[in-house]
């Protein structure tokens, strides 16, 4: 497990040197043949990144995975992701939306486990280099896949973790309650309960503390596009 963490450091690292050196000869006006790691064929670059969908990684809640995932999984998702923005992303993200390993990950990292709610936004910031590229990650699927967002919706809701990890659900419950046949389908499985759930406060002016801004928006938001769902079909 630790030379693979190194090797996914080195990996990325090596990927994004390229990356910069490619960007700086094209600022230049100059011409630069990026190495083989930073635009591989189309068929290597979808093998290569099923095969690491395909490598398994403990999330086990407890101190001694946390701690190697607090190191290991920003390089491992921040690979993927560059991966996605190459060449040939397109078949990577085909992969991506039906992996088995890509949903379980998404379920447990960003809705069900709040041991690892920290590692994506800690509490008072902006979301973790992990965070942000799994979130990326997610807005490409739910921007290309109906059938995606319409998975992790159901799965978000089925898990009931609001409001307790509101800080990952509800950008996850924007971006898959678009569409009206996705807000019925939110109704159907008890949004409205849970959105509620997030205003249930014992002070009201907590709601409007910066920290809850946020969240406090999209729950509005959320609700209001229920609302108007609901009014169209009565």
């Amino acid at each position: 497990d630790e030379v693979k963490k190194e090797l996914l450091s080195f990996w990325l690292a090596a990927l994004r040197a390229a990356e910069a050196a490619k960007a700086a000869a094209d600022a230049n006006g100059g011409d630069f043949e990026p190495p083989p790691l930073a635009a591989p064929p189309t068929a290597v670059l979808q093998s290569t990144f099923k095969r690491l969908l395909d490598s398994f990684v403990s999330l086990r809640p407890n101190e001694r995975f946390l701690a190697y995932n607090r190191a290991a999984l920003p390089s491992f998702y921040s690979l993927l992701e560059c991966m996605l923005a190459m060449k040939g992303g397109r078949e990577c993200l085909d992969v991506l939306q039906s992996h088995r390993n890509w949903e379980w990950a998404t379920k447990y990292l960003m809705i069900e486990s709040l041991e690892y709610v920290q590692l994506l936004r800690p509490a008072g910031s902006e979301p973790s280099v992990l965070g942000a590229s799994l979130h990326a990650m997610v807005r490409a699927c739910c921007a290309a896949f109906p059938t995606f967002r319409q998975r992790i919706l159901a799965t978000a809701l089925a898990a009931k973790k609001l409001p307790a990890n509101a800080s990952n659900i509800l950008p996850l419950l924007s971006l898959c309650m678009a569409e009206p046949e996705e807000l019925v389908l939110a109704c159907e499985l008890g949004v409205l309960p849970q959105l509620c759930a997030c205003l249930d406060v014992a002070s009201p002016s907590a709601l409007l503390a910066p920290a809850r801004r946020e969240s406090l928006s999209l729950v509005l938001v959320l609700v209001g596009r229920c609302v108007s769902s609901l009014a169209c079909g009565a």
